[in-house]
């Protein structure tokens, strides 16, 4: 039998590390006033990539590209879900220019909360010319902030840019203007909290110099719910309400599964960006 201090001490560091995995894994999925986390469904880490979404986006009514998105499940090292949204521009949109490889990714884990966030665009130039860039973004939650860094390579040359660290809190979230959320777990009419939205395909076309990215944005779920499309047998959804400055949207959420149905996108009060889910 150990002496009765080591056993306080033995009792009081089991409750600290207790409290402290309940206050930052459990309690946010349960609380309405920090960010609702990306929804995992128990059956998530079997079917892997294997389970594929697409979607239509549109530019002010007109369809300008397709994607798909996936998730890709990892134990080894750490347990991981990589959601990923690969992007098609359609050959009238893209103009002379060619994307290769047009993609976004979020990590998370369990909880459903940042781990970090991947992007990756490949272009090149119309047949005969040699022009091609290549650019990656990747970044990682280190505390309260996602510091990321972005490289390019031209031709011959590669230059690389650590971009100013953008503070996410606890527990870590951001949001894409153009990759919606896998599934959004846990929300109610009323519940409203604050997340950062993070930019990668602006970040990476404007070789780090996207304005949007690390901009604040308020988010509302509105009380009444409506089809997220134009048919008498569309989901009825619940809308979540996100603004902030230079970036505006909204999403209609299956109260049922989690899923997203449809993003909409106001980038600097310009363009509006539909993102609809394909059935």
């Amino acid at each position: 039998m150990p002496p009765r201090w080591v056993t306080v001490l033995i009792l009081v560091g089991w409750a600290a590390t207790t409290f402290q995995l309940v206050f930052w894994e459990f309690l946010p999925a349960y609380s309405h006033s920090v960010p609702a986390p990306v929804f995992i469904a128990l059956a998530d880490e079997t079917v892997g990539s294997r389970t594929s979404v697409r979607w239509s986006i549109k530019r002010d009514g007109i369809e300008v590209m397709r994607a798909t998105s996936g998730l890709d499940y990892a134990e080894i090292p750490s347990e991981k879900f990589t959601f990923w949204m690969e992007y098609s521009p359609l050959p009238a949109a893209s103009g002379f220019l060619h994307f290769r490889t047009l993609r976004t990714e979020y990590s998370t884990g369990r909880n459903g909360f940042l781990l970090g966030i991947a992007g990756k665009m490949d272009v090149e130039g119309p047949a005969g010319f040699q022009i091609v860039s290549q650019t990656k973004m990747e970044g990682k939650v280190e505390g309260r902030f996602l510091k990321r860094k972005v490289e390019q390579k031209l031709v011959n040359t590669t230059r690389s840019e650590e971009l100013s660290p953008v503070e996410i809190g606890r527990p870590p979230m951001v949001w894409f203007p153009f990759m919606p959320v896998w599934r959004i777990g846990r929300i109610s009419p009323g519940d409203s909290w604050r997340v950062h939205c993070i930019d990668p395909l602006g970040d990476m076309a404007s070789s780090g110099q996207g304005r949007v990215s690390g901009k604040i944005l308020q988010i509302e779920v509105l009380k009444n719910v409506d089809p997220w499309k134009d048919d008498p047998k569309a989901i009825l959804c619940r809308r979540i309400r996100a603004t902030g400055e230079e970036c505006k949207m909204e999403l209609w959420v299956d109260p049922d599964s989690g899923k997203v149905m449809k993003q909409e996108v106001v980038l600097e009060f310009r363009h509006r960006w539909t993102i609809e889910r394909e059935e």
